[in-house]
């Protein structure tokens, strides 16, 4: 998962006690996690933390298990009173939710696993859509091998284990595997998420492009955080590619905070 905007710290000029505007703005006793430092915001143990969390959670066989909506509910709970998470949160799910119902992938290609919350909700979307029983299938990039495991061990709590592929790597080496071992053929893949690191969305779906992991007419990019750090190079790119047909931000919400962002989709023509 890419990294989501920093909170400014309390200004250095004048006393302790003053706050940015943004924080001024921001419901404490709704997200108390916010009131932590937050100058790392992710990679610092709060991601054990949350599976220690999840697996101490007094209704874990009887909610969480095999739920993947209980456990999307509880790693929200998580983020907003314990530590901030970069997940893309409730906002954006029920945004991209919507979109995968209503388009039906069935080959979906995620760029930043992070901790796997938006694998869950991609996944779990993606059977609730596919009515016709057809085989679908989500993979999902991930660099950091201790952060996948953290993932991997989410998805199969929340039973999508037969759904999803988790794989460790960087973005460029992992998609020219995929296309050299023959798993993602020419014009397999139906959406693409982009969620790892801003400065790789641009020559990450270029890397895509080459590959033909994006020839199908009809399939979709989507990138999140293009306004929050923000993506202005790759926004550009594709609302110029002659090969995409449509490009617009949607407007969304980084949860918890309440900060106002969006998310970029894309169209093959």
């Amino acid at each position: 998962m890419a990294s989501e905007p920093t909170i400014e710290p309390p200004s250095e000029q004048g006393t302790s006690h003053e706050k940015s505007p943004e924080q001024q703005s921001i419901d404490f006793a709704k997200y108390p996690s916010l009131q932590k430092n937050m100058d790392v915001e992710s990679h610092d143990g709060r991601e054990d933390k949350l599976l220690r969390y999840i697996y101490g959670h007094p209704k874990l066989d009887s909610e969480l298990r095999g739920s993947p909506t209980a456990i999307l509910a509880v790693m929200d709970e998580f983020a907003a009173q314990e530590d901030f998470l970069i997940n893309i949160g409730s906002n954006k799910a029920t945004i991209l939710t919507n979109f995968i119902h209503e388009h039906k992938p069935r080959v979906f290609l995620e760029l930043g696993t992070y901790v796997g919350y938006s694998t869950i909700l991609f996944a779990n979307a993606m059977r609730e859509a596919n009515h016709g029983g057809e085989k679908i299938h989500l993979y999902s990039l991930e660099l950091d091998p201790l952060i996948a495991s953290i993932a991997m061990n989410l998805v199969n709590l929340a039973g999508l284990s037969d759904i999803v592929e988790i794989i460790v790597g960087s973005s460029a080496h992992t998609l020219r595997r995929l296309h050299d071992q023959g798993i993602l053929e020419q014009g397999s893949v139906d959406m693409i998420f982009l969620d790892h690191a801003e400065e790789l969305y641009k020559p990450d779906l270029e890397l895509c492009e080459k590959l033909g992991f994006v020839d199908k007419k009809g399939c979709h990019i989507i990138a999140d955080n293009v306004v929050r750090p923000g993506a202005p190079e790759y926004r550009e790119y594709v609302r110029g590619n002659p090969r995409i047909g449509k490009s617009w931000g949607v407007p969304a919400l980084i949860m918890p905070g309440e900060f106002e962002d969006e998310i970029e989709i894309s169209r093959v023509a």
